[in-house]
Protein backbone atom coordinates (compact mmCIF):
# COMPACT_ATOMS: atom_id res chain seq x y z
CA UNK A 1 0.00 0.00 0.00
CA UNK A 2 1.39 3.64 -0.88
CA UNK A 3 2.02 5.74 1.76
CA UNK A 4 0.10 8.42 2.62
CA UNK A 5 0.87 12.10 1.09
CA UNK A 6 1.53 13.81 5.31
CA UNK A 7 1.04 17.36 3.37
CA UNK A 8 -2.26 16.41 2.15
CA UNK A 9 -2.67 14.57 5.63
CA UNK A 10 -1.62 17.98 7.26
CA UNK A 11 -3.99 20.37 4.67
CA UNK A 12 -6.39 18.47 5.39
CA UNK A 13 -6.41 17.84 9.12
CA UNK A 14 -6.07 22.09 8.81
CA UNK A 15 -9.08 22.49 7.43
CA UNK A 16 -10.66 20.17 9.14
CA UNK A 17 -9.50 22.40 12.31
CA UNK A 18 -10.40 25.40 10.73
CA UNK A 19 -13.88 24.19 9.64
CA UNK A 20 -14.71 23.22 13.35
CA UNK A 21 -13.26 26.04 14.98
CA UNK A 22 -15.62 28.56 12.77
CA UNK A 23 -19.04 26.21 13.41
CA UNK A 24 -17.86 26.59 17.02
CA UNK A 25 -17.69 29.87 16.80
CA UNK A 26 -21.19 30.75 14.54
CA UNK A 27 -22.84 28.29 17.07
CA UNK A 28 -21.47 30.29 20.35
CA UNK A 29 -22.39 34.02 18.42
CA UNK A 30 -26.41 32.19 17.39
CA UNK A 31 -26.42 30.92 21.14
CA UNK A 32 -25.61 34.64 22.62
CA UNK A 33 -27.35 36.26 20.06
CA UNK A 34 -30.83 33.96 21.70
CA UNK A 35 -29.88 34.64 25.14
CA UNK A 36 -29.48 38.07 25.07
CA UNK A 37 -32.56 38.69 22.99
CA UNK A 38 -35.88 40.03 23.75
CA UNK A 39 -38.97 37.77 24.22
CA UNK A 40 -41.50 39.13 21.39
CA UNK A 41 -43.96 36.68 20.99
CA UNK A 42 -45.84 38.15 24.04
CA UNK A 43 -45.56 41.78 23.59
CA UNK A 44 -48.76 43.16 25.41
CA UNK A 45 -49.50 47.42 25.33
CA UNK A 46 -47.61 47.91 29.12
CA UNK A 47 -44.31 47.14 27.39
CA UNK A 48 -44.71 49.99 24.92
CA UNK A 49 -44.57 53.45 25.68
CA UNK A 50 -45.59 56.91 23.21
CA UNK A 51 -43.59 58.95 21.76
CA UNK A 52 -44.90 62.00 20.29
CA UNK A 53 -43.05 63.94 17.04
CA UNK A 54 -43.13 65.94 13.91
CA UNK A 55 -42.04 64.08 11.00
CA UNK A 56 -38.92 65.19 9.70
CA UNK A 57 -39.66 64.06 6.15
CA UNK A 58 -42.41 62.06 4.01
CA UNK A 59 -42.58 58.38 4.88
CA UNK A 60 -40.13 56.37 2.98
CA UNK A 61 -40.31 52.81 1.67
CA UNK A 62 -37.15 51.28 1.07
CA UNK A 63 -35.33 47.52 -0.10
CA UNK A 64 -33.60 45.60 2.71
CA UNK A 65 -31.57 42.60 2.18
CA UNK A 66 -30.20 40.46 -0.92
CA UNK A 67 -34.23 39.87 -0.87
CA UNK A 68 -35.01 43.44 -1.02
CA UNK A 69 -37.52 43.11 1.42
CA UNK A 70 -39.73 46.22 1.95
CA UNK A 71 -39.58 48.68 4.85
CA UNK A 72 -41.72 51.62 6.03
CA UNK A 73 -38.76 54.06 7.59
CA UNK A 74 -40.35 57.22 9.42
CA UNK A 75 -38.11 59.78 10.91
CA UNK A 76 -38.83 62.53 13.71
CA UNK A 77 -37.61 65.55 14.07
CA UNK A 78 -36.71 65.07 17.37
CA UNK A 79 -34.98 62.21 16.95
CA UNK A 80 -33.42 62.91 13.38
CA UNK A 81 -30.43 60.20 13.71
CA UNK A 82 -32.74 57.30 14.25
CA UNK A 83 -34.96 54.68 12.14
CA UNK A 84 -38.20 53.97 12.98
CA UNK A 85 -38.92 50.97 11.26
CA UNK A 86 -41.24 48.38 10.43
CA UNK A 87 -39.60 45.14 8.36
CA UNK A 88 -40.91 41.74 7.77
CA UNK A 89 -43.75 41.00 10.67
CA UNK A 90 -44.32 44.50 11.50
CA UNK A 91 -44.39 45.74 8.15
CA UNK A 92 -47.21 43.27 6.99
CA UNK A 93 -49.14 44.56 9.73
CA UNK A 94 -49.09 48.55 9.19
CA UNK A 95 -50.99 49.83 6.52
CA UNK A 96 -48.38 50.98 4.55
CA UNK A 97 -50.47 52.44 1.78
CA UNK A 98 -52.25 54.46 4.08
CA UNK A 99 -49.51 56.24 6.00
CA UNK A 100 -48.43 56.60 2.54
CA UNK A 101 -51.60 59.03 1.55
CA UNK A 102 -51.98 60.87 4.42
CA UNK A 103 -48.67 61.37 6.37
CA UNK A 104 -46.35 63.60 5.05
CA UNK A 105 -43.35 66.24 6.68
CA UNK A 106 -44.51 68.06 9.32
CA UNK A 107 -47.33 66.19 11.05
CA UNK A 108 -47.14 65.20 14.19
CA UNK A 109 -47.78 62.08 15.36
CA UNK A 110 -47.48 59.25 17.94
CA UNK A 111 -45.28 56.23 18.25
CA UNK A 112 -45.49 53.27 19.91
CA UNK A 113 -42.15 51.53 20.55
CA UNK A 114 -40.72 49.23 23.36
CA UNK A 115 -39.64 50.82 26.43
CA UNK A 116 -37.11 48.95 26.50
CA UNK A 117 -35.90 50.40 23.14
CA UNK A 118 -36.91 53.78 24.57
CA UNK A 119 -34.79 53.42 27.89
CA UNK A 120 -31.42 52.12 25.80
CA UNK A 121 -31.54 53.68 22.24
CA UNK A 122 -33.49 57.24 23.10
CA UNK A 123 -33.15 58.45 26.54
CA UNK A 124 -30.19 56.18 27.45
CA UNK A 125 -31.01 55.32 31.08
CA UNK A 126 -30.32 52.03 30.87
CA UNK A 127 -27.35 50.21 28.99
CA UNK A 128 -27.70 47.71 26.30
CA UNK A 129 -25.56 44.39 27.01
CA UNK A 130 -23.11 43.21 24.74
CA UNK A 131 -25.33 40.76 22.56
CA UNK A 132 -27.73 43.61 21.94
CA UNK A 133 -24.92 46.22 20.62
CA UNK A 134 -23.30 43.42 18.33
CA UNK A 135 -26.68 42.13 16.80
CA UNK A 136 -29.06 44.96 17.14
CA UNK A 137 -28.17 48.52 15.92
CA UNK A 138 -28.50 51.45 18.06
CA UNK A 139 -30.21 53.29 15.26
CA UNK A 140 -33.10 51.57 14.30
CA UNK A 141 -36.28 50.92 16.35
CA UNK A 142 -39.37 49.09 15.83
CA UNK A 143 -42.87 50.56 16.06
CA UNK A 144 -45.63 48.93 16.85
CA UNK A 145 -47.73 51.96 16.69
CA UNK A 146 -48.00 54.56 14.30
CA UNK A 147 -50.57 57.11 15.11
CA UNK A 148 -52.33 60.53 14.03
CA UNK A 149 -55.15 61.63 15.36
CA UNK A 150 -57.28 58.97 16.12
CA UNK A 151 -55.94 57.23 13.45
CA UNK A 152 -53.45 53.98 14.29
CA UNK A 153 -51.76 52.80 11.13
CA UNK A 154 -50.45 49.47 12.66
CA UNK A 155 -52.70 46.84 13.37
CA UNK A 156 -50.96 45.88 16.64
CA UNK A 157 -53.63 43.41 18.01
CA UNK A 158 -52.83 41.55 14.79
CA UNK A 159 -49.04 41.78 14.69
CA UNK A 160 -49.63 40.20 18.20
CA UNK A 161 -51.14 37.29 16.67
CA UNK A 162 -48.50 36.87 14.32
CA UNK A 163 -45.48 37.52 16.53
CA UNK A 164 -47.20 34.80 18.89
CA UNK A 165 -46.60 32.27 15.78
CA UNK A 166 -43.48 33.33 14.29
CA UNK A 167 -41.31 34.05 16.90
CA UNK A 168 -41.65 30.45 18.38
CA UNK A 169 -41.18 28.84 15.46
CA UNK A 170 -38.43 30.79 14.33
CA UNK A 171 -36.48 30.00 17.92
CA UNK A 172 -37.17 26.55 17.19
CA UNK A 173 -35.22 26.39 13.90
CA UNK A 174 -32.81 28.61 15.42
CA UNK A 175 -31.90 26.27 18.39
CA UNK A 176 -32.03 23.54 15.89
CA UNK A 177 -29.33 25.45 13.97
CA UNK A 178 -27.12 26.04 17.11
CA UNK A 179 -27.09 22.61 17.51
CA UNK A 180 -26.07 21.32 14.16
CA UNK A 181 -23.19 24.04 14.26
CA UNK A 182 -22.09 22.60 17.53
CA UNK A 183 -22.44 19.17 16.17
CA UNK A 184 -20.18 19.61 13.73
CA UNK A 185 -17.66 21.86 14.81
CA UNK A 186 -17.45 18.83 17.40
CA UNK A 187 -17.44 16.15 14.86
CA UNK A 188 -14.45 18.02 12.52
CA UNK A 189 -11.95 18.80 16.11
CA UNK A 190 -12.61 15.10 16.99
CA UNK A 191 -13.40 12.92 14.87
CA UNK A 192 -10.11 11.72 13.06
CA UNK A 193 -10.41 10.59 9.36
CA UNK A 194 -7.52 9.42 7.41
CA UNK A 195 -7.56 9.28 3.91
CA UNK A 196 -5.66 6.05 2.87
CA UNK A 197 -4.54 5.25 -1.38
CA UNK A 198 -4.57 2.07 -2.79
CA UNK A 199 -1.37 1.32 -4.48
CA UNK A 200 -2.45 0.65 -8.40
Amino acid sequence: MEAVDQHEIKETRGKRIFGGIGSLLMASFFFLCALGSHDLNDITESDLTGLEGILLQNPKIVEIGKGNSPALVIKLREYPGIRFENLGIDYENTYVKEVMKKLVEGDTVILKVLKHDYETKLAKIKSRNFMERLSDPSDLISMYGLIKGDENFVDFKSLQSDLSVHVPFGRFFGWITIIVLFVLGIAALFFKRTKIKKAI
